[in-house]
């Protein structure tokens, strides 16, 4: 078992189950449609029941983001051509593309 597999192991072992029901039942009690925020609701109960608080405060935050050039605008299937890949690309990595306004809100490095 690798390291990975054994860290993600030992904390599905320890999730403090008052605090992911605290979470469940924040999020069910919320005015929102059930499960409209999709694996999101389920990503802040599980850190809920991981940290043992409703109250968790991330560091240290990251968007990981990926684009590449994989020929599918060959198809005619794509909205934009070819061309814009390496242009967002050139945005991300100069702060110029949405996902850097949303890392700059959020307090997260892109």
């Amino acid at each position: 078992m690798s390291l990975f597999e054994q860290t993600l192991s030992s904390i599905s072992k320890t999730l403090n189950q008052e605090a992911l029901a605290a979470a469940q039942d924040r999020l069910a009690n919320q005015a929102k449609p059930a499960g409209s925020l999709g694996v999101m609701e389920e990503i802040s109960a599980r850190l809920a029941a991981i940290k043992g608080t409703i109250d968790v405060k991330l560091t240290n935050k990251q968007i990981v983001t990926c684009a590449g050039d994989h020929g599918v605008t060959q198809e005619g299937v794509s909205l934009f051509p070819a061309e814009v890949t390496p242009q967002m690309v050139y945005n991300f990595a100069n702060n110029g593309a949405s996902v850097n306004v949303i890392g700059k809100h959020a307090g997260a490095v892109v």
